[in-house]
């Protein structure tokens, strides 16, 4: 009887103990995660910022990494401030997390920006500017963003970019400069690359930067969207010794670089309409590299989900 008495008491304390030891190895869990997102060792590579993932928990603003909070459909991403407090004793401020400096009282500190990213409403894209090959022009005619300007055409490339003239709504054929000097736009989406696959990789994408400092130029106060382009089908990808996948994701991956996180964001809808292999899906395909035109509406669901709003503080 006594010696039962002792295993109960034994596998009970044994028990409290296994208890104690995963309730201690959780907190260090998590204080490791937390130390992770202040130090920054969970950035995302620099320069980048990857939305089509969803994964809005980390989004670079004015070059630090800060944590989202969820509200509602949208998750808020606010810069962590470096602050001062003038009020403390001794006279004189003392600096804040990360100062270098002391800050004079009476100094006024560049605003902060807070980036939101989440779903939006059509409305976001009345003056949006979309710039593109063939696929861009399937959005622009079986999308419904109809609201939108498009200068978009077929075996487009972004050399053919800075020659072509086109009608951008409807109007008289004009160059891309052009229309970006007539108009001004708070969005610019850019998706052209799988026609330049070809040519000399050094050349179209420093044609791509040329592209993006025009933007940049006549369009100071736009958000320029860089979109990944589409990947073409498995078969596709495995027969041709250009135009395959994994030409294309080096490619978005040099397009990527581009993008800085305040002004300029990457965005990759390839997940959306992939299939297991990384390829674009034969259920949404209506050839090796384009989408069926039913289809272009769940594009443009997946485009609304990716609205950047900037305000300040």
């Amino acid at each position: 009887m006594r010696k039962r008495k002792r295993d109960g008491w034994y596998v009970l304390l044994m028990l409290f103990a296994m208890v104690g030891i995963c309730w201690i190895l959780q907190m260090k869990e998590v204080e490791r995660q937390e130390l992770s997102i202040q130090g920054g060792s969970t950035a995302l590579p620099e320069n980048l910022v990857h939305l089509s993932d969803h994964s809005y928990r980390r989004v670079v603003t004015n070059g630090h990494i800060a944590a989202g909070e969820l509200d509602g459909d949208m998750v808020v991403v606010r810069v962590e401030e470096e602050t001062t407090d003038p009020t403390q004793s001794g006279g004189a401020p003392e600096p804040g997390p990360g100062t270098s400096e002391v800050v004079e009282p009476g100094d006024n500190p560049e605003p902060q920006v807070v980036v939101t990213i989440g779903t939006t409403d059509m409305a976001y894209f009345d003056d949006a500017l979309f710039i593109g090959d063939s696929r861009t022009v399937g959005i622009a005619e079986y999308g419904y963003l109809e609201n939108a300007d498009y200068f978009a055409d077929v075996s487009m490339t972004v050399f053919k970019l800075f020659t072509a003239k086109l009608s951008v709504d409807g109007g008289e054929k004009v160059s891309l400069e052009t229309a970006l000097t007539q108009k001004q736009y708070g969005k610019v989406y850019v998706m052209v690359g799988i026609n330049e696959l070809g040519h000399n990789r050094e050349q179209a994408v420093a044609k791509f930067g040329e592209l993006i400092n025009l933007i940049e130029t006549t369009q100071p106060g736009a958000t320029i969207y860089i979109c990944a382009n589409l990947h073409v089908t498995e078969s596709r990808s495995k027969t041709d010794a250009i135009i395959n996948n994994d030409n294309i994701n080096s490619y978005n991956k040099e397009l990527s670089a581009f993008a800085d996180g305040e002004n300029k964001f990457y965005i990759d809808v390839n997940p959306v309409f992939d299939d297991m292999s990384g390829s674009l899906s034969e259920d949404y395909a209506s050839d090796s590299a384009h989408m069926e035109a039913q289809h272009y509406d769940m594009w443009c669901d997946w485009l609304m989900e990716q609205a950047v709003v900037k305000t300040y503080q």
